[in-house]
């Protein structure tokens, strides 16, 4: 079966989450239909930039550092997407409200999360 990836992020709307990782500078969902979203904030600007990509192609993670259980969103719907600059927002159902941000410390970006669940 060929996998369409979608253009642009709003096409993920109605996708259900099957899992998620995160590090300090990568977020990753894996999507249903065989999908994937990379969140990664720019090197230099901390941007957050997207990738849509087949799910056998998100990347490994393995930064124990800010290791966060996300099986609190696994089986949400995306029912909404937002995007600006330093910040995707998502409403997922049934998870709720989750923002992924960026920021810079010590000249290095990342990402953070709210809200979290450790």
């Amino acid at each position: 079966m060929d996998i369409q990836i979608p253009n642009n992020t709003q096409e993920l709307i109605g996708h259900k989450i099957e899992s998620a990782k995160s590090s300090l500078d990568c977020f990753y969902l894996k999507l249903d239909g065989g999908l994937g979203l990379i969140l990664k904030p720019n090197k230099t600007t901390a941007i957050i930039e997207h990738s849509i990509v087949k799910a056998d192609q998100l990347p490994t993670l393995s930064e124990a550092v800010c290791a966060v259980d996300w099986s609190w969103i696994y089986r949400s719907k995306i029912e909404n997407l937002k995007t600006s600059p330093n910040q995707v927002m998502f409403k997922l159902n049934p998870a709720g409200p989750l923002k992924v941000n960026s920021g810079v410390w010590q000249n290095k970006p990342f990402l953070f999360f709210d809200p979290y669940k450790a």
